[in-house]
């Protein structure tokens, strides 16, 4: 990720954490802290590969240098009117998915999809997005999502089909990762993480309606038996039978 910059602001949780896994990636990360707040310990994992800076946000000083950080990364919000990280309406009413906001993705999209001006090439250039994206969009009005999705299948241009929830199950890259399970006509994510020598198997759903604490225990240990026996190893089933 050599190149990425990215603007941390202080928080807890995974945030700080993803934050390690970019910058240990190689991007440039940027940590900004409320002015005040709780020293940081430099020891812990969450504070490596990133320089940390305080700011006040009541101020405006410090606001206009926070814009002009993130401005500096470049950064825009899904949404936010970049036409390369959008969504957009095909023929027959579908959608399109397009999220090329890396530059080598978005070097293969105006040439794919017939926009070979040269004005199409120039990503950052927001007084451009306007004209961009109400091209964009008649564009892709000329196709269905699924020949748009044929179109881009084999390019490096961040495109995919929005696809409906009932569609996932029959997706070829789901259908050959087993990402999904149906059980009882209801479909499930499957079980993660998998291993090769220990395969994990669907629990069973309990039988009947436990009315007691005990009985509930005792459904449990039954099922839990019943999965340890199945999932094991032929040669060791006959001693989990027995006991």
């Amino acid at each position: 990720m050599a190149g990425l910059k990215v603007v941390a602001f202080a928080a807890i949780g995974p945030g700080p954490l993803a934050g390690v896994l970019l910058a240990d990636m190689g991007a440039d990360m940027i940590g900004l802290a409320r002015a005040g707040g709780r020293p940081r310990d430099r020891r812990q994992i969450v504070s490596r590969g990133r320089p940390c800076g305080e700011l006040d946000p009541k101020t405006a000083t410090d606001r206009e240098t926070a814009r002009d950080l993130m401005a500096e990364g470049r950064w825009a919000p899904p949404g936010g009117g970049a036409p390369f990280y959008s969504t957009y309406r095909c023929a027959a009413g579908r959608f399109s998915c397009v999220g090329a906001l890396k530059p080598q993705l978005h070097a293969d999209l105006p040439r794919i999809a017939d926009r070979a001006e040269p004005r199409f090439f120039q990503q950052w250039d927001r007084a451009l997005w306007p004209a961009i994206q109400a091209h964009t969009t008649e564009v892709f009005a000329t196709r269905t999502r699924d020949q748009w999705a044929a179109v881009f299948e084999d390019s490096d241009a961040g495109i995919a089909a929005a696809r409906p929830l009932e569609e996932a199950p029959q997706h070829p890259g789901r259908r050959a990762r087993g990402t999904l399970a149906a059980r009882e006509g209801v479909v499930k994510a499957a079980l993660i993480p998998r291993f090769l020598a220990t395969p994990s198997r669907l629990p069973e759903r309990p039988v009947g309606k436990a009315a007691t604490a005990e009985a509930v225990a005792a459904q449990r240990d039954g099922a839990a038996a019943a999965s340890r026996i199945a999932s094991a190893h032929p040669a060791q089933q006959e001693v989990l039978h027995a006991a």
